[in-house]
This record gives C-alpha cells, structure tokens and sequence, in this order.
C-alpha cells in the first residue's frame, strides 16, 4: 500500500469532529506552503517584471484605484 492510499484510509476512517479538525489544519498548512513559496518567488525577483508594469501603467493612468 502507497503512503497515499495510507493518508486516504486513514481521512476516510475520521470521524466527523475529526475530519473538520484535519480539514483546518490542512487548510493552515497549505496556506503556510503557499505563503512561503510567495515569498520565495519575491526574494528571487520573480514578480519583479509584474511590478514594473503595473506601476507603468498606473503611471499612464490605465490602472484602476482599488
């Protein structure tokens, strides 16, 4: 058996208060991956293009104020 048909026979075999209590914290851990991946993209300048457009087009007025 897979380490993923493992995790999958044990969230299947949750009870319910359980499964609400592993559906938060994977929430938190996936928003925690995605927050550092973020950060590691700025670090390295991966949005550095990004940000430089759209401060060229808010400079020539075509931006919206949020």
């Amino acid at each position: 058996m897979s380490t993923i048909e493992e995790l999958e026979a044990k969230v299947k075999s949750l009870n319910p208060q359980e499964l609400a209590e592993f559906r938060e914290w994977f929430q938190r851990y996936e928003d925690e991956v995605w927050d550092r991946k973020i950060r590691d993209h700025q670090a390295k300048g991966k949005f550095d293009a990004l940000i430089a457009a759209a401060r060229e087009e808010a400079a020539q007025g075509k931006a919206l104020e949020l």
